[in-house]
């Protein structure tokens, strides 16, 4: 069993309003104390008695190189979650201008972002340069901040995606302790 620290840190000061944090959490296969939430094991996550400190569903942990999410009072692992689970995919809107805020207490980098086909999504076809879409009409850059508590943290924001990526999901490759991570986000109202 993982014993688990309740959270520590309070996440990134919000710069825009529309802005939705999702917390990446690495778990270590030591299974030595981590800063996370309640008590853990592989495949459940026990009530740690106040609801505010259980992960959002779309908050991102990482364990044994794998992302896994927190949905109906359990942890799921990715990707067979996102179909029990809707709620865990990182949903943005464009008519409410909402953006993404992906944060941790380690380093992460965010390395790739592709267009992939779920039921009920645009096709897949290229933007006219001939590449894949991007969602965001800027780069991806990870930076060190502080929390409202001073603690350090990184942090990616994304701007509020591009309208080529209205109704398409993409996964998104994060590195973490040199191992590759893939969640999925969808673009749309």
């Amino acid at each position: 069993m993982l014993t688990i620290a309740p959270k520590s840190t309070s996440g990134p000061t919000r710069k825009m309003p529309a802005e939705k944090p999702v917390r990446i959490l690495h778990v270590p296969l030591n299974g030595q104390s981590v800063e996370l939430y309640g008590a853990a094991t592989e495949i459940g996550l026990q009530n740690p008695g106040n609801p505010t400190d259980l992960p959002m569903p779309n908050d991102i942990i990482v364990y044994d190189g794998k992302p896994w999410h927190f949905a109906g009072g359990a942890l799921h692992p990715h990707p067979l979650v996102h179909l029990t689970h809707p709620e865990t995919v990182l949903q943005l809107s464009l008519k409410r201008q909402e953006s993404a805020v992906w944060w941790s207490d380690e380093m992460f980098t965010i390395t790739k972002i592709l267009p992939v086909q779920h039921h009920g999504d645009a096709d897949l076809a290229t933007a006219p340069s001939g590449q894949p879409y991007f969602p965001f009409s800027g780069p991806l850059e990870t930076v060190q901040e502080e929390d409202v508590q001073r603690k350090k943290i990184f942090v990616v924001r994304s701007t509020v995606p591009v309208g080529e990526a209205d109704n398409r999901t993409f996964k998104i490759t994060f590195t973490m302790h040199d191992e590759a991570i893939d969640p999925d986000m969808h673009c749309g109202d």
